[in-house]
C-alpha cells in the first residue's frame, strides 16, 4: 500500500476517464503525479451505458485490449460498447507500473487556496488523514465534484440541471436488433428518453433518463418501457446501474489558480445524447497538455486561461445531432 506523499507536482482527483487520460499524458514528463479515487476499486461500480466510438481508445492513449471491448454496433462505423470497469482498472495498473502514484479508497476532504506556488489538499486514505501539497490539481471527480466546489468555482448542481439515469443489464434476452442501439423519447412524460444498447449476442444495457426533479419515477418508467418496447423481450436482470449527467452547459471557467476541472466535473458532456466518455478523455488529456505547457511555471489562472478554448474543439453542438436521422429523431420538446 502506498502512503500519501507530502508533496507532488500534480494531484489528480478522480480515476475515471478524465483522470486516467491526464495521468497517461503525464507519463514520461518527469512530473511527480498522484492519482487518487474515492472508490475502493477503480472502475467500479459502473455508472454508464459504456457506448462510445473507436476514437475513445486513442484519446485515452492506448491500443485497445480485447478484454476492453464488449460489443460492436452498426449505427455508426465506429460505434462500440466497452467494458469500462475492466478498462479503467487496467489503465490504473498501467500508469501505476510506470511511475504514477495511485491510491484507491482515497478521498479529498479539504483544499487550500492558491498561495502563489500551489495548493494543499487534505486526503483521507485507510483512516489516515494527511496533507499533500501540489503545484496544480486536476479535478476529475465527477458530476458532484467536491474538489471544484472547494476551489470555489462550482456549486452543487440544482435538480433542474441534472438528469438521473437508471439502467438494467439484461442477459439471455431476445433483441430485435443486437447490432444497433436505440433511443426512444416518451410521448407522454417529457422530457424523458429510453435506450437499448446491445452489449452481447443476447445482452443489453436498457435504461431511462429523466430530470432529477422526477427521480422518483425512474423505476416505474423503466419497467413500463420494458413491458411496452419491441426492442427487447425476456431475459434476466443481472445488475442495476445508477448515474447522472448534467443537463446544463459546460463550465465557462473550468479553471482557477492552481486548478483545472475536467470531464463531467466541468459539465463537459453531450447532454442530448448523454455521451461523456470521449469528452472526459479529451478534457483530461487537454488538462495535462496545459500543465506541460507551463514548463515548471506556477499554475496561475492567467496561465491556464486558454484551457476552455482548447476544450471547445470537442464540443458537440445541437445542430450536429440533427444530422443523425438514420439513428433516431430528436424530439422537438426535448431539444428545447
Amino acid at each position: 500500500m502506498q502512503k500519501i506523499p507530502s508533496q507532488v507536482d500534480v494531484l489528480i482527483v478522480g480515476a475515471g476517464p478524465a483522470g486516467l487520460a491526464a495521468a497517461t499524458r503525464l507519463l514520461g514528463s518527469g512530473a511527480d503525479v498522484l492519482l487518487v479515487d474515492a472508490a475502493r476499486r477503480i472502475g467500479y461500480p459502473l455508472r454508464c451505458g459504456e457506448m462510445t466510438r473507436e476514437t475513445y481508445f486513442g484519446l485515452m492513449g492506448y491500443e485497445p485490449r480485447p478484454s476492453w471491448r464488449r460489443w460492436k454496433l452498426a449505427n455508426f462505423v465506429d460505434t462500440i460498447v466497452i467494458h469500462r470497469p475492466r478498462m479503467e482498472n487496467d489503465i490504473a495498473g498501467i500508469v501505476a507500473s510506470r511511475g504514477v502514484r495511485v491510491l484507491s479508497g482515497c478521498s479529498l476532504t479539504e483544499l487550500s487556496d492558491f498561495d502563489g506556488e500551489g495548493r494543499t489538499a487534505t486526503l483521507v486514505h485507510e483512516r489516515e488523514k494527511r496533507t499533500c501539497r501540489a503545484r496544480v490539481v486536476i479535478a476529475a471527480d465527477g458530476i458532484s465534484s467536491f474538489t471544484a466546489m472547494r476551489a470555489g468555482i462550482a456549486k452543487r448542481l440544482p435538480l433542474e440541471e441534472l438528469v438521473m439515469c437508471l439502467a438494467y443489464r439484461i442477459r439471455n434476452a431476445d433483441l430485435l436488433r443486437n447490432d444497433r442501439f436505440r433511443f426512444d423519447f416518451d410521448p407522454i412524460v417529457k422530457p424523458s428518453y429510453f435506450w437499448v444498447i446491445p452489449s452481447g449476442e443476447r445482452e443489453a444495457n436498457v435504461g431511462v433518463g429523466i430530470p432529477a426533479l422526477r427521480g422518483h419515477r425512474l423505476r416505474p418508467l423503466l419497467d413500463r418501457f420494458l413491458r411496452e418496447t419491441d426492442a427487447i423481450r425476456g431475459g434476466t436482470i443481472q445488475a442495476e446501474i445508477v448515474g447522472g449527467i448534467p443537463s446544463t452547459f459546460p463550465m465557462k471557467t473550468p479553471y482557477a489558480d492552481g486548478l483545472l476541472v475536467a470531464g463531467t466535473a466541468a459539465r463537459f458532456v453531450d447532454a442530448v445524447l448523454g455521451e461523456g466518455l470521449r469528452q472526459a478523455a479529451f478534457s483530461g488529456k487537454t488538462a495535462a497538455e496545459m500543465i506541460l505547457k507551463l514548463n515548471g511555471r506556477a499554475a496561475e489562472a492567467q496561465s491556464l486561461s486558454k484551457y476552455p478554448e482548447w476544450l471547445t474543439q470537442m464540443t458537440v453542438r445541437l445542430e450536429d445531432v440533427a444530422g443523425r436521422r438514420e439513428t433516431f429523431e430528436v424530439d422537438e420538446a426535448f431539444r428545447k
